[in-house]
């Protein structure tokens, strides 16, 4: 049994070495230097069962129908709750004199805390059971631009309460959360910080070419995972008044994501891109709704359009599929139950790893490699 296995491990091992190399000759070698670098994990791993339930909300803060929307998600019973970014608007957390913030009555606290405590990790507020430094975290936010335009912070992320307010895992700006077969990229995606000196907004930058770019194809290609689910605030495609981010057009699917969540626009609508991933636009969390959608979403196609109502989405996770549902409530009936507006089947991520490190990764913690070639996209151009 355990020559067999080896023998299995040694010719996954070869077929990908062979990948590489073939790989390398078309690209002329670029990606020789990294075919031994270490494997690109995940920052936190949340332990979950078989089958289990997540959520995503974004633009809630501290308004009546965000309390609203976080009940549905508290009566789904999700292992972890993720963020699309404007989870307070312009928040504040007062100083305690000696260079530390009081959370308690803060702007930041009441916008998340007074509905998502029971997930926030190492909680410190005034709400639920207050403080809670042991809790782990099970609150996975992304920064939206009234997260970044906070006070005190002055668009530098070490000043902002966010950063103080929540324990995250990597970088806290952007990161990878692994949980079964699903893994979460959480992006910081404000278009402020493109060509931004001096460390203000996202120091790593938001282009197809950034730092923070080349940080997502490495871990999205490393990724065993079965469903690669990237979020990031800004939407770029959408049907919205506000328009597309578009410098944030990376080449999500080139690199193996299964679908990209964002929100900023106040309502839903789900797009086709041109590169054929589902697209989707849910930032009907609680901030007031816009309805209309004056926008032409091209070159991605809208599938589905749902203004006035609020909302949130809902991931179901088993062995075989990961199912999404958005949710909504008329904003014009506010005791009205959440009912579906939306259903989708996740694709399996089409990309999984080549690299020799990551194939005998997989092989030690008893995963079955599927091996492919690492797609390249315009970042590998040096």
């Amino acid at each position: 049994m355990f020559r067999g296995r080896t023998l299995a491990l040694v010719v996954v091992a070869v077929t990908a070495v062979t990948a590489l190399g073939d790989l390398g000759a078309r690209d002329g070698g670029r990606v020789a230097d990294a075919a031994d670098a270490p494997c690109q994990g995940a920052d936190a791993t949340v332990p979950v069962g078989t089958n289990f339930t997540f959520a995503a909300v974004g633009d809630f803060g501290d308004f009546p129908a965000a309390g609203r929307v976080a009940g549905e998600i508290a009566r789904w019973q999700p292992t972890f709750v993720a963020t699309l970014g404007d989870n307070a608007y312009n928040p504040d957390a007062p100083t305690n004199g000696v260079g530390g913030f009081t959370f308690a009555g803060s702007k930041i606290d009441r916008g998340a805390g007074q509905w998502y405590w029971p997930w926030i990790g190492a909680y410190r507020g005034a709400f639920g059971s207050g403080p809670a430094p042991d809790r782990p975290s099970r609150f996975f936010r992304a920064l939206g631009n009234h997260d970044w335009d906070a006070t005190p912070g002055g668009a530098v992320f070490a000043a902002l309460p966010d950063a103080s307010y929540y324990t995250l895992p990597g970088n806290e700006r952007y990161y990878a959360v692994r949980a079964g077969d699903v893994e979460l990229f959480v992006l910081d995606g404000d278009p402020r910080s493109v060509g931004a000196t001096g460390g203000r907004y996202e120091t790593d930058g938001v282009g197809a070419d950034s730092v923070q770019a080349r940080w997502l194809r490495d871990h999205l290609a490393d990724s065993p995972a079965r469903w690669k689910v990237v979020i990031v605030h800004f939407p770029m495609y959408t049907s919205a008044s506000r328009g597309p981010a578009t410098v944030l057009r990376w080449p999500f699917a080139t690199w193996g994501a299964s679908i990209v969540l964002a929100g900023h626009e106040h309502q839903y609508e789900r797009l086709q891109g041109p590169d054929g991933l589902p697209y989707v636009v849910a930032g009907h969390g609680g901030n007031a709704l816009t309805a209309a959608f004056p926008g032409n979403p091209a070159p991605a196609t809208s599938v589905v359009k749902v203004g006035g109502q609020y909302g949130a989405l809902r991931f179901d996770a088993t062995p075989t599929a990961l199912t999404m549902t958005a949710y909504g409530q008329p904003a014009a009936t506010p005791s009205a139950p959440f009912t579906v507006v939306d259903r989708l089947t996740v694709p399996v991520a089409a990309t999984q790893p080549v690299r020799t490190a990551c194939v005998l990764r997989l092989a030690v913690q008893g995963a079955t490699p599927v091996t492919g070639a690492h797609r390249l996209g315009p970042v590998d151009t040096p």
